[in-house]
């Protein structure tokens, strides 16, 4: 299984290891756009080789129409931490709020370069009171032809 890859040797097989994507998301907090390089492979080698994949008939039965996951993570002390999510977030089952949508969009907007994105995803969200699209700055940002 492409998600089941405890050793990603490329930034494509990081983004799809389970184990790789769990692991940075434990260390360091969440997952980014720079969590899938050399570096973040490195360091999160030694956890993923303790992490063990296991496709739960339940969430079998319901793919592709529901992505959900579940993960039990047990702990040295024996104490065990669990996570359960019949959806993904962002899913239309699972929806980003109003906040998340605004973070996510900055940090695909600082990561496409575009100066200021605050201001931009302003601009989007209250497009709908702009007299002309072709006069809002959004326009001009696209570089769109008249």
């Amino acid at each position: 299984d492409v998600c089941d890859n405890p050793n990603p040797g490329t930034v494509y097989e990081a983004k799809f290891s389970v184990q790789h994507c769990v692991s940075v998301a434990i260390l360091i907090g969440k997952v980014g756009f720079d969590s899938f390089e050399s570096e973040a492979r490195k360091l999160t080698a030694p956890l993923n080789r303790k992490i063990t994949l296991h496709c739960d008939e339940k969430f079998e039965q319901r793919y592709p129409e529901a992505w959900g996951a579940e993960i039990r993570a047990e702990m040295k002390d024996g104490n065990v931490i669990m996570a359960h999510r019949d959806h993904a977030k962002g899913d239309p089952d699972a929806p980003l709020s109003p906040t998340e949508m605004k973070e996510k969009a900055i940090l695909l907007f600082s990561h496409a370069g575009i100066e200021e994105p605050l201001k931009w995803i302003e601009k989007i969200l209250n497009i709908y009171n702009e007299s002309s699209f072709s006069e809002n700055d959004l326009y001009h940002l696209l570089d769109l032809k008249a």
